[in-house]
């Protein structure tokens, strides 16, 4: 064939090519536009965090699942997906609901859009203080609050979060978003917020929700585990309160109708305020108030003996306070001391300041009592650590060796430095085996695991149970790691519900979640991690040789324990002191037993099977915030009952010493009393249920292995699952159990 003959050939196939390089610019694949993370851009590092997507398609129809990619605490690139594919039309534009947990206040955030294996999009959103279209902000400061705040404006809230921040600790940050459309779509997007407020004024803020709408329950599980919701009602109570709003769950009574009141004094009061609410000249004072009927709670404000306006109520591990005013419009709006009331809600100290016994000393590396408990979880039995002081010793003799030692010993054997060849890499060898021998005796040859179990039942029959725990691996290793809960009868809860995740250090240590000016990631694992879709499994988590990583497990469950024979039987008075029995109904003695009521620590030692244990007078009791800084209580306890505190001691690596802080940390005096915050864990405290006028009781099961919260497992899914760990790791369980307490009158 000649050329002539194949010019047709050739311009056919140039012109084919050209078509089809042209068809392909034509096709674009779908984009990723811009991403919210938090609430309004506000999250905390080291927390679970809801991260809204806003994707473009592209010229076709694609059905994709979209992965968030982020580094956590240790540097290490951990991944989570969707649990629920999206469909992209063409040119169109979808919000996908994702969930990260950044491990820096610096992070950066990278998306996949995938189409099963195959990434049909991709883009990453770097840090920036301030951040353009395709970058995001940093986290909230180590020890920020975050107050999620939903209506017109933050109610005062704002501005009362800055009364308490004294001693140069980081102020509170308070996010305003204006509907509860903005809200997460699970309960693990609240884990960073330390209090909802919800303003009812704006007829946008319940718009478009439906009361079983996926937004609502996960607030209302949130406050079940923990959560602390206030709900502000006045103006639009009819409409706030009627049976198929979806705020009805959180009200604790019936709506009946909504009065107008001509007076203040009882606001005033219940804030400390000496500027009284006014109007202007000649107008008349007006508050629309909702009257309720069959309240349950604790009211804390009241006028005159029948109208209720702040209502303190239980609601599973958490509480609602009911508000029966709009604090974001009319004169509550234009009140000077607005946020004085407003700091009274939520329960904001008058000052920050840590006890003068604790505001100096000594550094450890840990400024969050999560980073103290950490800390106690790393002590492993068996495992000795060698001092700094000794690896730079051995650092400066293995220098003399391999230089000055080399020579004069080449020297001594008549100046054939040429035998450096061999005796060089001689002392090396000899060193390096000896070193590493020295390490295997001093850290050992098995995995260790460290756990402490913390597991909360309601007297309604509702648990929650939160696990933290440390592997020590002795050589390079992977992990499929799923957690088994367990109810204090030994059988698994019903209905649970679960989250599994890395705990990052909070404090001041080294790869701890904040950046300081200068300090970069280099990662030690090039390889990704994932966590499960729905966030309770890790799935090829890497552990270095001789290294430790920390993780939290969370579960919960609304299934009633057993309502026939619950954990414990109470039947408890209050009449001005407490008193009445408590019986263990379980098939094995407590110990360790105690009971707190607002701020008093009954001790009950051993609380034994079927036994009932009376409570009156008489019972040996002590303040709460000397307890928790008593190492042993017992010894705190004068003849009088009158009992010297103690300062919180920081070096202490007792877990439940700490644990004894951290579960009661706002009653105990918080930062004042231990000189550390409790923000990072800080839903474990119970101190907004001691405000509700509830008893609990605090013991131990037998610490034999047998009672414990949860049981950590390797494999990558629970029926694929064996325990993980051997006899002599540390694991200590502690179990809560939450009690009414009736009034005499009752």
């Amino acid at each position: 064939m000649t050329l002539s003959t194949c010019k047709p050939f050739i311009a056919a196939f140039l012109l084919l090519g050209t078509a089809i390089h042209a068809r392909a610019q034509d096709v674009k694949p779908p984009e990723f536009i811009a991403v919210h993370i938090g609430f309004a851009d506000r999250y905390k590092a080291g927390r679970w965090t809801q991260v809204e997507v806003a994707i473009r398609g592209g010229t076709h129809a694609v059905t994709g699942r979209v992965r968030t990619t982020v580094n956590d605490s240790d540097g290490l690139a951990c991944s989570v997906d969707a649990p629920e594919p999206c469909q992209l039309l063409p040119g169109k534009e979808t919000t996908v609901q994702v969930y990260a947990r950044f491990g820096r206040e610096e992070s950066s955030l990278h998306l996949e859009l995938l189409d099963g294996r195959k990434v049909v999009a991709s883009k990453t959103f770097d840090y920036q203080p301030s951040p353009k279209e395709d970058e995001i902000p940093g986290a909230l400061l180590a020890g920020q609050g975050l107050i999620v705040c939903v209506g017109k404006d933050s109610g005062g809230m704002e501005q009362a979060v800055g009364l308490s921040q004294q001693n140069g600790r980081p102020r509170n940050v308070v996010a305003v978003i204006g509907s509860l459309t903005r809200l997460p779509t699970r309960w693990q997007g609240y884990e960073g917020v330390n209090a909802v407020v919800i303003s009812t004024s704006s007829p946008e803020v319940l718009a478009k929700l439906s009361p079983q709408n996926a937004r609502v329950e996960a607030l209302d599980q949130w406050v079940r585990m923990g959560g602390k919701l206030v709900v502000c009602v006045g103006s639009q109570a009819e409409e706030a309160l009627h049976s198929g709003s979806p705020l009805a769950r959180f009200i604790p009574g019936r709506y009946e109708k909504t009065i107008v009141l001509h007076k203040a004094d009882a606001w005033e009061i219940f804030a400390k305020s000496t500027n009284p609410i006014t109007v202007g000249a000649g107008a008349k004072l007006e508050l629309p108030t909702p009257r309720l009927s069959g309240v349950q709670g604790k009211v804390e404000v009241k006028e005159a003996d029948d109208l209720p306006l702040v209502i303190r109520t239980p609601r599973g591990f958490g509480q609602v306070i009911f508000v029966a005013a709009d604090l974001d419009r009319g004169v509550m709006r234009k009140w000077n001391d607005r946020q004085l009331l407003a700091a009274a809600l939520l329960d904001l100290p008058s000052s920050d300041v840590p006890n003068a016994d604790n505001q100096f000393g000594p550094v450890y590396g840990y400024t969050d009592l999560a980073g103290q408990l950490r800390s106690s979880l790393d002590q492993f039995t068996g495992v000795r650590l060698v001092p700094f002081s000794v690896v730079a010793l051995l650092v400066v003799l293995y220098i003399l060796l391999i230089g000055p030692g080399d020579y004069f010993l080449l020297r001594w054997l008549g100046r054939r430095m040429y035998w450096t060849w061999v005796t060089f890499p001689l002392i090396v060898a000899v060193f390096s085996i000896g070193a590493y021998e020295a390490a295997y005796r001093l850290k050992g040859k098995e995995l260790r695991v460290n756990q402490v179990d913390l597991v909360d039942i309601d007297s309604s029959g509702a648990a929650r149970g939160t696990s933290w725990f440390n592997i020590f691996s002795p050589q390079v290793e992977s992990f499929d790691l799923t957690m088994k809960p367990q109810m204090p009868d030994g059988k698994p809860p019903a209905a649970v519900r679960q989250s599994l995740a890395w705990l990052g250090k909070a404090g001041n240590e080294f790869r701890d979640v904040q950046r300081r000016s200068g300090e970069v990631d280099v990662p030690l694992w090039g390889e990704r991690y994932s966590i499960s879709p729905q966030l309770d499994a890790i799935w090829g988590v890497p552990v270095q040789v001789w290294s430790t990583k920390s993780f939290t497990h969370r579960w919960t469950s609304d299934a009633p324990f057993d309502a026939t024979a619950p954990a414990v039987e109470t039947k408890l008075i209050d009449d001005g002191s407490l008193s009445g029995t408590i019986t263990n109904m379980l098939p094995y003695p407590l110990t360790q037993a105690y009971l707190i009521y607002d701020r008093t620590v009954y001790l009950l030692d051993t609380l034994n099977a079927n036994v009932p244990a009376m409570i009156d007078r008489g019972t040996r009791h002590i303040s709460l915030d000397t307890f928790a800084a008593s190492l042993r209580p017992d010894s705190a306890i004068e003849s009088n009952f009158q009992a010297k505190q103690d300062p919180y001691d920081r070096s202490n690596l007792n877990a439940l010493y700490i644990l004894r802080t951290m579960m009661f940390y706002d009653s105990a005096g918080g930062s004042k009393h231990s000189g550390l915050s409790n923000d990072y864990q800080g839903f474990v405290d119970m101190s907004g249920l001691l405000k509700a006028r509830r008893a609990i009781v605090v013991a131990l099961p037998p610490q034999d292995g047998t009672h414990r919260g949860a049981e950590l497992q390797r494999g990558p899914s629970e029926a694929a699952a064996t325990p993980l760990g051997n006899p002599q790791d540390r694991h200590l369980t502690v179990f809560r159990l939450v009690c009414p307490v009736a009034d005499k009158k009752d």
